[in-house]
């Protein structure tokens, strides 16, 4: 353990000097400041215990100089504690000093008069150290030997831009924060990293009190100011229950902050991310996780009430919990993000993606493409339907496979509230299912995907059994676990589907955007971008499918001002060539229309037999239209084909010919 380090800030060299010589003499390692300025550099660059700061910093002779106080009082710094040090104290200072304050250490923690002598400012230095820091200095810490960690590896994992010298001071507060943390414990055990991710990580500990007693908890650490949030949120939030993650403790340096919270009846030895065990692929256990993660953990969550959001609609609210409205992140920018990534896999397992028109289509050998609306449009669309007010439930925040902890008994924990608050009542299910449809599933090729998507988009509602026989096998526990996943948010937000798909659409977007367009990808990572396209796709084709457009059954018509209507719903952003094409079939609706037809009354221009550029256009175009008006464009309903011959438009509801 290295020596309590304290900086001591004077602009008088002599008695600065002078008095460092006994502070040394007393085992303290000194850190010496003669200005403001190199006060405030060590601060905030350096491992600081403790703080002595004289009270006039810039001028001896001026007595409205304060400058030490004023840097004291710097909420960046309060969570160091200091000491106050002058030749001219007075009341006012000394209140100003040792004021209360709402949140932390007090600007000083201490104030002394130089005159006192060095003996009286070690006794100051001793008295505040063990109030305010309050370090085991025997604490003995061992690591995982499968997994060896060190201070300097956990602290480069939350901020890999340091300096080799700040990184190291860095690694000094870490190990200080954990030997507070841990203050009355005599042995721990940091066991392998569970994960880590914006700039905080987190470890499972097993402690050793004096007596002998073991004791399991879950070590989360991160920057200072996101880390005391957190816990806040999480003390303030979290459910009152026998099980659940209990928080013990947070603290805090000037850097760093870390928190410590307790697994009830947890098995620390035998617990795991989410998906290390879904790697096993044992399909029971993993229900019964699931099934114990849904009712007795979340289900607590969502039972403290319900709120009402009037602001926002629900795709505003999704976006926001996605990340997508931060400042700087444009609708444009996650069009240009997005085009940037399909071009990035395309082509990919003798798979096409072509992004035209406001379509994205998918060309899969010897097959029919599958085209479908973009994602990013339908996301940013607002869903009338679930507008202001959105019922919202009390969320523990980012679920993803390794922050769900499960031990060998099946129960399972959270390690990461970060985020938590009010969210759509959907969003807690849409993250789990999502986290196994896209992190944890495992497919060979784009084929397997799409068959995978098309099962789980089909279901007009949550409560829908799944048909896993429509997937390769390595798909199927994934289908059975989503399905659960379904059923229980059906039975809490009801069994529509559209508010649960446009959660999904959000978190699908929202993680292509996460990409670094400048990165290196391998195969199974360009794999993973091209599902995310395709289900994002497939998912906005789902949702154009259910609204705005009609139930089955329902008939198309064109008005007397050429207004298209499908039921009673209007169909309001057809282009000109779209409407000059269902102008041309609804005038001959029921006949058939050959393509000569369509290219010498829509494109008016002759038509040239074997020309396939004049072909390519018609099957865009009939493709671009049967995309905004059909529930299904892969089955249309109104515009059939007649297989060597043309089109008839079916004004009513038939069977697909």
């Amino acid at each position: 353990m290295a020596k309590t380090a304290i900086l001591f800030a004077d602009n008088d060299p002599d008695f600065l000097n002078t008095r460092t010589e006994f502070l040394e003499n007393a085992g303290y390692r000194v850190l010496k400041a003669y200005t403001l300025k190199q006060a405030r550099q060590l601060l905030t660059e350096a491992h600081v215990h403790l703080a002595i700061l004289d009270i006039r910093m810039v001028d001896d002779d001026d007595e409205k100089d304060t400058s030490g106080l004023t840097l004291a009082r710097d909420p960046t710094y309060r969570s160091a504690p200091k000491i106050i040090l002058t030749n001219f104290p007075t009341y006012q200072d000394v209140r100003a000093a040792l004021g209360p304050v709402v949140d932390g250490l007090p600007p000083a923690v201490d104030f002394l008069a130089k005159r006192e002598g060095p003996e009286a400012m070690i006794q100051a230095v001793e008295r505040a150290l063990a109030r305010h820091v309050r370090i085991n200095q025997d604490l003995q810490i061992h690591w995982d030997q499968q997994e060896p960690l060190s201070f300097l590896h956990l602290v480069n994992l939350l901020s890999s831009d340091l300096s080799n010298e700040v990184l190291t001071h860095w690694a000094g507060e870490l190990e200080d924060l954990v030997r507070r943390l841990f203050y009355e414990y005599r042995h721990i055990r940091i066991g392998r990293l569970l994960w880590h991710h914006d700039r905080r990580l987190c470890v499972p500990v097993l402690a050793q009190s004096s007596q002998g007693a073991t004791d399991s908890r879950i070590l989360v650490c991160g920057e200072r100011e996101q880390l005391v949030q957190e816990s806040e949120r999480m003390r303030e939030l979290a459910p009152e229950t026998t099980e659940g993650t209990k928080w013990v403790s947070t603290k805090k340096t000037i850097h760093l902050g870390a928190t410590i919270y307790r697994l009830p009846n947890a098995d620390i030895e035998t617990v795991q991310p989410l998906r290390e065990m879904f790697r096993r692929g044992k399909e029971r256990p993993l229900k019964t996780a699931i099934g114990y993660l849904l009712k007795e953990v979340l289900g607590t969550w969502h039972q403290r009430g319900q709120t009402l959001e009037e602001t926002h609609g629900l795709m505003s609210l999704y976006r926001q919990w996605v990340g997508l409205e931060r400042d700087g992140l444009s609708q444009t920018e996650v069009e240009r993000r997005a085009n940037a990534l399909i071009q990035a896999v395309r082509p990919l397992s003798a798979v096409e993606i072509e992004h035209s028109n406001g379509l994205i289509t998918f060309h899969f050998p010897n097959l029919e493409p599958v085209t479908c609306p973009d994602p990013i449009a339908t996301l940013y669309t607002p869903l009338e339907r679930y507008g202001p007010p959105v019922v919202c439930r009390l969320s523990p925040g980012r679920l993803t496979a390794d922050n769900i902890l499960v031990d060998a008994r099946r129960q399972a924990w959270l390690t990461d509230f970060a985020c938590a608050g009010q969210a759509p009542q959907w969003w807690d299910f849409v993250c789990l299912e999502a986290v196994i449809r896209f992190d944890l599933s495992q497919a060979p090729d784009l084929m397997a995907w799409q068959e995978f998507e098309e099962c789980l988009v089909r279901p007009a509602r949550l409560f829908d059994r799944l048909k896993e026989r429509d997937v390769i096998s390595d798909l199927k526990t994934s289908v059975v676990l989503i399905e659960q996943i379904r059923r229980q948010a059906g039975s809490e937000t009801g069994p529509d589907p559209l508010p649960y798909y446009a959660g999904l659409l959000a978190w699908t977007v929202g993680a292509l955007v996460g990409y670094n367009l400048d990165g290196f990808y391998t195969q199974v990572e360009r794999m993973r971008m091209a599902h995310l396209i395709m289900a994002s796709a497939m998912l906005a084709r789902r949702l154009r499918e259910t609204f705005p457009l009609p139930q089955a059954g329902s008939t198309l018509r064109l008005d007397e001002k050429g207004s298209l209507w499908i039921g009673e719903h209007r169909i309001n952003d057809l282009s000109g060539q779209e409407l000059a094409l269902l102008r041309c079939l609804y005038e001959r609706r029921g006949q058939l229309v050959g393509r000569q037809v369509v290219v010498e009354s829509v494109f008016r221009e002759p038509y040239q037999p074997g020309d396939d550029l004049q072909e390519s256009r018609i099957n865009s175009l009939i493709r671009r239209l049967r995309v905004k008006i059909e529930p299904n464009p892969n089955r249309p309903r109104y515009i059939l084909t007649v297989k060597g011959k043309g089109y008839r438009l079916q004004v009513g509801h038939q069977s697909d010919a």
